[in-house]
């Protein structure tokens, strides 16, 4: 018999449209009046709070201009993925350059919204539609997913297609036919790349989900079959950016090359956990000065040079200092999963009450999901997965509560399939709609 979920539904939208249109207009309401109060918030000649959010606007502008595709200075041509900026770029090329940024925050807001119609989607294929009602209810109104789409960052299009990715998975791994499971395959692992041009950090999990289910000892000729058209998904979306990155400095760049950067801000003798970037600055100079005049200047890419000498200089002070390295993991680890804020820009009282009073009840259901759920089916690992991923991968780089925002998502399917159970007018129409076989 096919490996499919009991009762699958493949047309969640099919019922009640007029109540899901409402809540998913309550949810752009809240985060369009949040992106104006935080913009309120700011000096007029400081629009964003986070440096990262500059890089990407004046990278969407040279996209939205026609010019070459670098920050800063010429050095600087690999410095991010393309994903955000390109977002950023239509806005530019609709709206104008001079657009307000509060007009970005609403398009943030727009896919923030977007997020809540895919958790009651996804919720919709495991569960079933009041589990999805209190999913959707937790992503319109948590603090930290409402933050994390208004903010000028990689985010509020990363959480979009990483739910995307997850919903096209469960879809593959239910589909009877092995062409349709290929299909879905592709399709898993093209969405896969596009969060990865978003988030580079994401490159990974696609690989490891593919390996994870293709080792287990069940539905191993479904796990090829989606696996495969998975990596070719993955490899298609990403090659117009391999192929640029190749004719820019003549080598293989999977990503960007600020990743050695990212491994020294996690790894060095003044490492804290969080992230401090002042020391680039020097280490360029440092690198400039030791290398001018050389062969190896003349003909390697400074930007190049610069990522290869950070890796190699935050795995050789590793090296050197393992049980520092042990330390910093653990630092980092309560950073992510800190139950308040812990960046500067999120310090105040009332905001630290709110994420606290939400975070912890949350948290506290998902451990009872995962517990109960998270080995019945890889459709349902896969709300728990995103979370381990990207915290296996901070304890290397750098800790914040920032990184886990995107991996909450999944983790709140788990927690509504926890509360409607617990609903005692919910139970006897509660179903789990699991897949036969554990992963």
């Amino acid at each position: 018999m096919p490996l499919q979920f009991a009762g699958f539904d493949k047309r969640p939208f099919a019922r009640g449209t007029l109540g899901l249109a409402l809540l998913l207009g309550f949810a752009f309401a809240l985060r369009l009046a949040v992106a104006v109060w935080w913009q309120a918030g700011l000096p007029l000649d400081q629009p964003f709070r986070f440096s990262d959010s500059e890089s990407y606007w004046v990278l969407g502008q040279a996209i939205a201009r026609g010019e070459p595709y670098e920050y800063e200075s010429p050095h600087a041509r690999i410095f991010r993925t393309p994903g955000y900026p390109l977002l950023l770029a239509g806005l530019f090329s609709c709206c104008g350059e001079n657009v307000s940024v509060v007009v970005a925050r609403a398009l943030g807001a727009f896919m923030g919204t977007l997020v809540v119609g895919e958790i009651f989607w996804l919720t919709s294929l495991l569960f079933n539609r009041t589990a999805a009602v209190v999913a959707a209810l937790l992503a319109a109104c948590y603090p930290g997913v409402v933050g994390a789409s208004i903010l000028v960052l990689s985010e509020s299009l990363f959480c979009p297609l990483l739910l995307l990715q997850l919903i096209v998975f469960t879809y593959a791994w239910c589909a009877k036919s092995a062409g349709r499971q290929a299909v879905f395959g592709v399709g898993f692992g093209v969405i896969a790349g596009l969060a990865v041009l978003v988030r580079p950090s994401w490159l990974l999990f696609t690989p490891a989900v593919v390996l994870l289910t293709v080792v287990s000892p069940t539905a191993r000729s479904r796990s090829l079959t989606i696996g495969l058209g998975a990596i070719i998904g993955l490899c298609t979306a990403m090659m117009p950016w391999w192929i640029r990155n190749y004719q820019v400095v003549n080598r293989f760049v999977p990503t960007t090359l600020q990743v050695g950067a990212s491994l020294y801000d996690g790894w060095n003798p003044k490492a804290t956990g969080a992230s401090d970037m002042d020391f680039v600055a020097s280490f360029e100079q440092k690198v400039r000065a030791e290398s001018k005049g050389t062969k190896a200047f003349e003909s390697d890419n400074l930007e190049c040079q610069l990522n290869r000498r950070f890796r190699q200089e935050a795995c050789r002070w590793a090296v050197q200092h393992p049980r520092r390295v042990l330390v910093l993991a653990g630092i980092k680890w309560w950073r992510m999963w800190h139950p308040v804020p812990n960046a500067d820009e999120f310090q105040s009282f009332w905001m630290k009450v709110a994420m606290a009073v939400t975070y912890v009840p949350l948290m506290i259901l998902v451990v009872i999901g995962i517990l109960r759920w998270g080995a019945r089916s890889w459709p349902l690992a896969m709300c728990w997965l995103p979370a381990a991923y990207v915290t296996l991968l901070h304890m290397v780089f750098v800790g914040s509560i920032r990184y886990r925002q995107p991996a909450l998502l999944p983790l709140m399917v788990l927690a509504a399939g926890v509360i409607t159970m617990l609903i005692p007018a919910c139970q006897k129409q509660f179903v789990l709609r699991r897949a036969e076989a554990p992963p």
